[in-house]
């Protein structure tokens, strides 16, 4: 595939999966030898565990949306910075409902190989969120 075509598919990839929480398409578009660098505390790196952190971030979060910044792509490899938004409505890591909205940054680095995913780094802002939740107090204080 193109760097191109490795960049629309992301762009699918995020819309229908992790937007849509389309939990049917990921056999078409997740490799079954699919390998997540950064899984979330005590999930699997692999495609159950991509499973598994959709359907906690969709429970969490039901509103929950990222928007697409950017897309940089070379060879195999896109990297992506997003915006990601969200209402704490249920559960999240131990961590009960809040009710507040969060705005975080992120960015991840996806390896595309034959038109599915095949590897994930991702470094979302999880402070900025915690922040936001009311959850860790920022050292520079509430007026930011």
């Amino acid at each position: 595939m193109t760097t191109d075509q490795n960049k629309q598919f992301v762009n699918r990839l995020w819309n229908e999966l992790v937007n849509g929480a389309r939990l049917d398409l990921l056999p078409e578009l997740v490799s079954p030898e699919f390998l997540d660098h950064t899984p979330l505390p005590g999930l699997p790196g692999d495609g159950e565990g991509l499973k598994q952190r959709l359907l906690l971030l969709h429970g969490a979060f039901p509103d929950f949306h990222s928007t697409i910044l950017e897309l940089v792509a070379e060879g195999d490899k896109v990297v992506a910075l997003m915006t990601s938004t969200g209402t704490h409505q249920g559960p999240f890591l131990g961590v009960p409902p809040t009710g507040k909205r969060w705005t975080i940054m992120e960015m991840h680095l996806m390896r595309v190989r034959q038109g599915r995913l095949a590897e994930h780094w991702g470094i979302p802002d999880f402070f900025s969120m915690l922040a936001q939740l009311g959850l860790v107090s920022p050292p520079w204080g509430a007026e930011g």
